[in-house]
């Protein structure tokens, strides 16, 4: 189904193009020439295989001494097995690290913050690339953009003012996407399936048993107590996690859901624009906050160009 793009709106500036350092030509030559070299080295050897298969298991010498001797075996060529594991969504703690730009217009920080941080965050955004993203390389682009944004490069997980000033108050960005209004923490909640809190007091004080929230911008207020308490989302990175793929699958627009569907359209500024425009309510389709997504968006191309390019 098509999706207009239209009221995202398309910013007027972005960052000047990356400049092509020599280590993004040395990236390059080596993913262009390294599966080269690989398939010339395979074409050579490509008369041994039939040779390989063709031989009897009491011609090697372990098979014979394990249950396996003797029977007909399935064998597969190397590179299938190559082919697989690069398809594997889960990040390392040092490639999330590389995520996580030393320099852009909002954040700073060295490579050693950038590996500590990393080394807290990355099994559970891996979690969520593997179960809501399905591994594809071009939604995980995506959702790194928005979550370094959101969490001011992973530095934190809930949003610097706690609520104060804004309508839903206790109620704040909490997660890798900042989760925010008692509506979405409803929806977690039935989601997840979370235990009511009862009314004993909740971490948050504007939160009691008989007070009242706008359950969503220009809703109604209504009652929370005696619903789960939302720091929850914030103390357990489970949590963090699941949230945010529930969040990303679950936003509505244009007729459908789940944000999947605008991110395998590609990378083009509108549609970075776009999407920040579904996580952030449209506070962020300006120059700024839209170039700064883009500008990650680019970031993570360079570092992943070549094995988007094939899957």
């Amino acid at each position: 189904m098509p999706i207009d793009l239209s009221p995202a709106g398309r910013p007027s500036a972005y960052p000047r193009r990356m400049r092509f350092w020599p280590w993004a030509l040395t990236r390059f030559v080596c993913n262009v020439f390294g599966p080269l070299i690989v398939l010339c080295l395979a074409e050579r050897s490509a008369g041994k295989w039939p040779q390989f298969l063709e031989l009897d298991c009491r011609d090697t010498e372990l098979l014979d001494k394990t249950s396996l001797g003797g029977q007909k075996l399935w064998y597969f060529h190397p590179l299938a097995f190559i082919r697989h594991f690069r398809r594997c969504g889960w990040l390392s703690a040092k490639e999330l690290a590389r995520c996580l730009p030393r320099s852009s217009a909002s954040v700073s920080l060295s490579w050693e913050l950038a590996q500590q941080r990393a080394l807290t965050h990355y099994r559970f955004i891996s979690r969520v690339n593997l179960k809501y993203l399905n591994s594809r390389p071009l939604r995980l682009l995506h959702f790194l953009a928005q979550t370094y944004i959101e969490t001011g490069g992973l530095r934190t997980i809930t949003e610097d003012s706690l609520g104060h000033g804004h309508a839903y108050g206790p109620f704040y960005g909490r997660g890798y996407l900042q989760l925010t209004w008692p509506k979405n923490y409803e929806a977690y909640k039935n989601y997840q399936h979370i235990p009511d809190h009862g009314f004993s007091p909740y971490t948050d004080p504007r939160i009691t048993s008989t007070s009242t929230h706008p359950w969503a911008d220009g809703d109604d207020a209504k009652r929370w107590a005696p619903l789960y308490d939302p720091e929850v989302i914030a103390r357990d990175l489970v949590h963090a996690a699941e949230s945010s793929g529930m969040y990303w699958l679950a936003k509505s627009f244009r007729g459908t859901y789940n944000i999947n569907r605008a991110a395998d359209l590609g990378a083009s500024p509108a549609l970075v624009g776009f999407i920040s425009w579904l996580i952030n309510g449209g506070a962020t389709v300006t120059p700024i906050g839209s170039s700064s997504r883009y500008y990650l968006i680019t970031h993570y191309w360079m570092e992943w160009g070549m094995f988007l390019m094939k899957y």
